[in-house]
């Protein structure tokens, strides 16, 4: 039986395709959390005020995984293995 040898590299391109994509995922994260934590803690309705917190949370910590993947982690996947590494 012959083993079948196969590269798994990753050509450049696609890792700089990838980093850029990641960092404007932040940004947009960023841009699209900045007005919704302001609209939830200033201009929550008295109705709403049980959920409140729940949602600032929610919020935060959707936010900080974005932030975390988008510009201190960044994943490379190989595909089709179940592998990857890091480009942060």
């Amino acid at each position: 039986c012959r083993m079948m040898r196969l590269n798994f590299t990753v050509n450049e391109t696609l890792e700089s395709a990838m980093l850029i994509y990641m960092h404007a995922v932040a940004v947009l994260s960023l841009l699209i959390a900045a007005p919704t934590f302001y609209l939830l803690y200033y201009k929550t309705n008295k109705n709403s005020q049980r959920y409140k917190m729940c949602l600032i949370n929610l919020v935060f910590w959707t936010t900080l995984m974005d932030v975390h993947f988008g510009v201190l982690f960044i994943p490379v996947p190989f595909f089709p293995l179940l592998a990857g590494y890091c480009i942060g």
